[in-house]
């Protein structure tokens, strides 16, 4: 019994040696190398709402989990379950790192620290408000630290209550942390090969530094070094082909990380075929540009016969009337200034959508017009040419000489601000081939974008010009006479049109109350340009009196928040509202997507809307085809309508887009942007 005791004794003593030897050992057994749990962005999920499941991965120091790609390692996984009102999206996946060996050997991509993996999750619209969704996550993960693995899983879950407007979470901050590798949007892009080596070389839309490349599939070496130069924007990476790769080579797939002009980190997907010889990336400056010129010119050309330019070449209308019996050097100069005005105008316009672009991000074509202050003020403009045509009022060489229509034999001036009326009034419609150029011009360096919106406004003032310079159009014309008057009143009427269309505009913007300022505001200004009219003193002090109420009106738009009004739509054709989350949701059901892009100041969209969209036959194509219908509503500034416009090489609306089953975000065909029923149809089901 006493060597019993000594024995028992004996081990215990090692035991206490081993415990003070080896702590650590210990404590690993405690801790786990990772911790999951599941977080959410939202405090509930909306019905017809969506909300992203979080499962967030907490790694102790030194160890690491694998990203999609993993290397030399075994990707995380994980099985989001719901109830069946809710469809379940795909794993959002987090830019990884590389994971490097002791010796400074890549061994693959992965996760240290703190990671947000996001699922998201949509609700159908007939859930109740009240219920609660049930959410069931199953995640695996191979944790590694130095030599030592260690297989991990876990099952979560929780309760995700319906609520009417779910708040944001404290996780959605530090989801938003994570960078998300996105389409890209203005790059240029080619891959090829050379001998072992892939090559991708990309052009960005502004300086990029520190790239790296994290392949999405195994056909390119994970541990072998990446080669990388870059010169201001653009990029040429080359990679060590996989020789033992069996998968399908034709697509050169993967992230590019960089940082920015500001030093901000960012991302971008690319996926491009992987050619046998290199293409061109960067387009020959002189046959690029002619290219985009000369869309730009026929864009500008056909601009002319939109709606939305007719008021003011109404008022051109009229001067060329006037030039009917004079010498043709007073119709040059008249033309020269018209053209002056426009063109210049159209370089200002590009110029500040250019400097807004570098300062406030999201801004697009037509974005003065997403400002209730400025659809006001263009309306008091209308207003004020209106009246003036209609004979309310004369001032001389302002108002009266715009458009060369003034008493004074030399209206240069008038023409050159009819010209730049012309430009702000036909802001809002995209013609075709101005698409393109437009597109271009937002990615392209400063001094060429701002030749493209040059050659927009010549395509513009062209025909006027070619009149005023051809003298047999000139001869045509009827001689002046005292019809002129009367039509110079006729002429009123589309300013007023004009008018009631913006202040139509502002309601959709503002709802009733912004509609009710318009409306106020143009009558104070009718007062007041009646009352100035009147001569005598007091009746000039009320006019001043109307013009400081106006101001205040224009403030109080210009503060108020922007309303959100229902009931705008009661179309045939069932749509929903454009959101980024819900056409990734579809697209990953498989579902087929019509999405349209449109505002209430773009006179093309409305038609194409009226004519073509929202039309019986075209919702009974619709509803047999199984499409879902997203509209991207432009009328107020949208950042994701922004960068959706801009993913698909477009600067302004309309702009429709189907993605068959199947397709990715990047993948929908682009319809044309005059559209019919059996364009539509075509489009979608091509005729044999």
């Amino acid at each position: 019994m006493h060597q019993l005791r000594l024995m028992i004794a004996g081990l215990a003593l090692a035991a206490c040696g081993l415990l003070l030897a080896h702590p650590a050992s210990v404590m690993a057994d405690d801790v786990p190398p990772v911790e999951a749990a599941l977080l959410f962005t939202q405090s509930g999920i909306a019905p017809d709402g969506s909300v992203e499941a979080l499962v967030r991965l907490r790694h102790q120091s030194g160890w690491h989990t694998f990203w999609q790609n993993p290397g030399e390692g075994e990707a995380t996984k994980i099985d989001v379950k719901a109830d069946p009102e809710v469809k379940v999206g795909a794993v959002r996946w987090p830019l990884p790192e590389r994971i490097t060996s002791e010796d400074n050997k890549v061994i693959g991509h992965g996760y240290t620290g703190e990671v947000y993996l996001p699922v998201l999750l949509s609700a159908a619209p007939g859930m109740a408000v009240g219920q609660s969704v049930q959410v069931h996550v199953n995640v695996s993960w191979l944790a590694c630290k130095a030599q030592d693995c260690v297989e991990g899983d876990t099952a979560l879950s929780a309760a995700l209550p319906v609520v009417e407007k779910p708040a944001a979470t404290p996780a959605a901050e530090g989801a938003n942390a994570q960078i998300f590798a996105e389409a890209p949007v203005g790059w240029q892009l080619s891959a090829h090969r050379e001998g072992k080596l892939a090559v991708l070389e990309m052009r960005a839309p502004s300086p990029i530094a520190e790239p790296q490349f994290f392949p999405l599939t195994e056909m390119i070496w994970h541990d072998a070094a990446h080669q990388y130069g870059v010169n201001g924007n653009a990029l040429k990476i080359a990679m060590p082909l996989d020789d033992f790769f069996s998968g399908d080579d034709s697509l050169l797939q993967g992230v590019v990380a960089y940082r920015d002009e500001a030093g901000v980190q960012k991302a971008v997907q690319v996926s491009v075929p992987l050619l046998d010889a290199p293409l061109e990336v960067t387009p020959a400056p002189i046959g690029s540009s002619f290219q985009f010129l000369l869309l730009a010119f026929l864009g500008g050309l056909i601009l002319n016969l939109m709606p939305c330019v007719l008021p003011v070449l109404s008022l051109k209308a009229l001067s060329l009337a006037k030039m009917g019996g004079q010498g043709g050097g007073l119709a040059r100069a008249d033309g020269l200034a018209y053209t002056a005005g426009v063109v210049l105008s159209f370089v200002a316009v590009g110029g500040v959508l250019l400097l807004a672009r570098a300062t406030l991000g999201e801004v697009g074509w037509g974005f003065h017009l997403q400002q209730p202050l400025v659809i006001f003020s263009l309306a008091l403009l209308m207003v004020a040419v209106g009246l003036n045509l209609s004979g309310l009022f004369e001032m001389g060489t302002s108002l009266q000489s715009l458009g060369g229509i003034g008493a004074q034999p030399n209206g240069q001036m008038g023409s050159f601000f009819t010209g730049v009326l012309a430009v702000v009034v036909a802001a809002p419609c995209t013609a075709p081939f101005m698409a393109s150029a437009l597109g271009a011009a937002l990615v392209l360096p400063a001094p060429a974008a701002l030749g493209i919106f040059a050659a927009l406004g010549l395509g513009l003032a062209f025909p006027y010009l070619l009149l005023c310079f051809v003298p047999i159009t000139r001869r045509m014309l009827p001689k002046p006479g005292a019809w002129m008057e009367t039509f110079r009143q006729f002429l009123a009427f589309p300013m007023y049109a004009t008018a009631i269309w913006l202040l139509w505009v502002l309601g959709g913007q503002n709802g009733h109350g912004g509609m009710l300022i318009g409306l106020s505001g143009c009558l104070l200004l009718a007062f007041s340009l009646w009352a100035w009219g009147r001569g005598r003193l007091v009746w000039k002090l009320c006019a001043g009196g109307a013009v400081v109420v106006i101001v205040g009106l224009a403030f109080m738009l210009a503060t108020i928040q922007p309303m959100e009004v229902e009931g705008r739509r009661s179309d045939p054709l069932s749509s929903e509202p454009y959101s980024a989350a819900r056409l990734e949701a579809l697209l990953s059901e498989g579902r087929p997507v019509f999405a349209y892009f449109t505002a209430d100041w773009c006179v093309t969209c409305k038609v194409n809307e009226r004519v073509a969209i929202n039309r019986a036959e075209t919702a009974s194509f619709f509803e047999a085809q199984g499409i879902v219908v997203l509209v991207g509503d432009w009328t107020r500034q949208d950042p994701a309508i922004t960068k959706m416009l801009e993913t698909y090489g477009r600067a302004g609306v309309p702009m429709y887009l189907y993605f068959p089953s199947g397709a990715t975000v990047a993948g929908a065909k682009i319809l044309p942007q005059i559209l019919t029923p059996a364009i539509i149809q075509a489009s979608i089901v091509p005729r044999p």
